[in-house]
């Protein structure tokens, strides 16, 4: 299970490079919405950061980062979406 976990949050990271780029050109353009593009910044590394051991934390169990990587693909997808559709 930690080799899916793993292999799962390589895939989240690949899925949300596009979203990272996207949003990082836009976020100081945001005003009101930075936070938003802050945390699509963030989530597509999200599930790698779940899968390292922190000293003062414990390893949290191995669908922690399955589920935080297939909802980073999810949004990432959402996102690929509304960038699709609404910037025609």
């Amino acid at each position: 299970m930690r080799r899916s976990a793993t292999l799962l949050a390589w895939l989240a990271l690949a899925v949300g490079l596009l979203q990272m780029l996207l949003g990082m050109m836009v976020v100081f353009a945001s005003g009101w919405a930075m936070p938003l593009f802050l945390a699509m910044i963030l989530l597509p590394v999200l599930p790698l950061i779940l899968t390292q051991q922190v000293r003062p934390w414990p390893k949290p169990p191995p669908i922690v980062p399955v589920v935080a990587a297939v909802v980073s693909m999810a949004v990432s997808g959402l996102v690929y979406w509304m960038f699709y559709y609404l910037a025609d």
